[in-house]
């Protein structure tokens, strides 16, 4: 997951490796203790905040369903060039939040028992380490 946001932002950014910090516009999680882990509907789920700089904030949600496999859902609130995201005459901020929380509540993905098994194998203390959301 760090790869990932790493190739994605800090390669943006300018940073030369995974972890390091170059100036730039994105800010974004760069160590474990900067990822947001926790049970979504009964699915393990890490969450990354990516924030820029007078653009509107991006979230990433990675779903590990296997060892080996991940279902990522990326989320970027966007708008016209002509309409500010933070301008506070508009509600877009706001309304853009609401409908990813509306979204994320209903978002669900159902585990094969298999998958159920391989992931407690891999992580048994994972519900431990965790909170629903």
């Amino acid at each position: 997951m760090l790869n990932y946001c790493h190739s994605v932002w800090g390669a943006q950014n300018g940073a030369a490796k995974e972890g390091g910090s170059a100036d730039g516009l994105f800010v974004y999680p760069t160590s474990s203790d900067e990822l947001s882990v926790s049970i979504h509907n009964g699915c393990p789920c890490v969450k990354v905040d990516i924030d820029c700089e007078g653009m509107p904030p991006q979230f990433v949600y990675f779903f590990p369903i296997s060892k080996r496999h991940l279902i990522v859902l990326k989320m970027e609130f966007d708008v016209y060039d002509s309409y500010d995201f933070y301008d506070p005459t508009l509600p877009l901020e706001e309304y853009s939040f609401e409908v990813k929380d509306r979204f994320m509540q209903d978002f669900r993905i159902s585990l094969s028992e298999r998958s159920k098994k391989e992931l407690a194998a891999t992580r048994p203390s994972i519900m431990d380490e965790v909170v629903e959301t």
